[in-house]
């Protein structure tokens, strides 16, 4: 009996001791997310920028200040690293102004979701400027860059308060941005939604594939001015193709000025592609090429491909005797043949709801048997003799034995058989020397 009830006083040990590890709900760690410390806020980050000099971009200028009092300003974060679009950086906002807070840390966006409001302890660190755009940090390097701030000092200068906050943005006018003067200084690191823009770099990605990247936005009419979209080769949307249609666009507001200060490029930091709503039909040209940006010599425009499908021969620009450049080939005096050639476009999105039709001029010269044909695909991977391609015809200018033809129009090109596809459109000449050597050329391609 007494070995029965020790063994007995033994189980119920070992259950009480298993049952001891469980954990149990109030074991739990406790849940911050609406947790306020309250600290006293005694700057706001308006009067804070206040406080230091103009941006000198030559080095000249008194544009870095130690803060030295006990200041304390407190914000909501509206934007981090989690797109790779921000590095090592935040941004934040309170009802006046935005600025950009230096850590030097990886995975920011974990501590610092955008919507958590924070409480910024400033004494002991620097303002100064990225470009023209200010920036808080840790100290400056010997260039004047902001560093960041690390290990300990992150603690000591950061408090985390509750998440869920809302990251607001100021509605702007496009025109009130797009050229950026003193008066925009306030729009800095804010937040903001231009409506009724596009992109004007069609059928691009938004980075080259290994360097940062500016792309043009534009109104309806055109009007792109300076103002670009700029955006990391490390952010994770990088390769993505720009959207083709028109709407809002919403990032962080920045700055970039030359060394000498005399161009100020405005720029908008996007946090990843959520912010760009350009879901509405585009206005003006799907696409457009009028080889103005080239320089003599072969083309190799970006996201454009010229390929000697047999041969070596290949596309090339050179301008008229206006300055003008176009493109152009002519086997005439290269020993090529036969002579394959092909110019194919960017991948073009065409909207579903609508049909588009392509234009472009053409003229020959010289005319003696070698010709040129357009096609269209929606399966182009970078490699003409693998595509399928669709022959389309268009209105060819008058062939000449001796001398050019005008230019002429193509007239409209339907292209309603692909709505909603993207494509690449293809200019293929075939001829050889000796024997069929024609010069064709094309000037102000335009999908529309």
């Amino acid at each position: 009996m007494k070995r029965f009830r020790s063994s007995l006083l033994l189980l119920l040990g070992a259950s009480m001791s298993l049952f001891s590890c469980v954990k149990q709900a109030n074991d739990l760690p406790p849940d911050t997310s609406n947790y306020d410390p309250n600290l006293p806020v005694n700057i706001s980050i308006r009067a804070l920028k206040a406080l230091n000099g103009p941006y000198s971009p030559n080095g000249s200028g008194d544009d870095t200040m130690r803060i030295d009092s006990n200041l304390t300003i407190g914000a909501i974060v509206i934007a981090n690293d989690k797109s790779g679009n921000f590095y090592k950086q935040i941004v934040i906002q309170d009802s006046t102004g935005g600025i950009a807070l230096n850590i030097d840390d990886y995975r920011l966006y974990a501590n610092y979701p955008v919507g958590r409001k924070i409480y910024v302890k400033l004494q002991g660190m620097m303002l100064s400027y990225n470009g023209g755009t200010p920036v808080l940090g840790a100290s400056v390097d010997d260039r004047k860059a902001s560093v960041g701030l690390t290990g300990s000092q992150i603690g000591a200068h950061i408090v985390k308060a509750g998440i869920g906050h809302t990251a607001q943005d100021t509605v702007v006018n496009f025109d009130d941005v797009r050229n950026y003067t003193v008066a925009d200084e306030q729009l800095l690191n804010r937040l903001i939604t231009i409506k009724g823009l596009q992109f004007a770099d069609l059928g691009k990605t938004y980075t080259e594939p290994t360097a940062t990247t500016n792309r043009n936005v534009q109104t309806c009419d055109g009007n792109a001015a300076s103002m670009v979209v700029r955006t990391s080769n490390y952010a994770d949307f990088h390769g993505l193709t720009l959207p083709v249609g028109n709407g809002d666009i919403t990032g962080i507001y920045t700055v970039f000025v030359n060394t000498s200060g005399t161009q100020k490029t405005p720029q908008l930091l996007i946090r990843d592609t959520m912010d760009v709503k350009f879901r509405g039909p585009r206005c003006g040209p799907l696409f457009k090429e009028d080889f103005g940006s080239t320089t003599p010599g072969n083309i190799t425009l970006a996201g454009w491909t010229n390929q000697a499908a047999t041969g070596t021969l290949q596309w090339r620009t050179q301008n008229s005797s206006n300055g003008n450049p176009y493109a152009v080939i002519s086997a005439f005096n290269t020993g090529v043949t036969p002579a394959d050639n092909w110019l194919v476009t960017p991948g073009i999105d065409l909207p579903a709801g609508q049909n588009a039709n392509l234009s472009f001029r053409n003229t020959n010269g010289f005319d003696n048997g070698a010709t040129l044909k357009l096609y269209v695909t929606d399966n182009f991977s970078g490699d003409a003799n693998t595509a399928s391609w669709t022959e389309l015809s268009f209105a060819r200018a008058p062939l000449s034995p001796s001398g050019f033809a005008p230019f002429t129009s193509s007239g409209d090109v339907s292209l309603a058989a692909f709505k909603g596809k993207k494509v690449w459109i293809a200019w293929r000449y075939e001829g050889g020397d000796p024997g069929r050597t024609t010069t064709w050329e094309i000037d102000d391609i335009s999908i529309k």
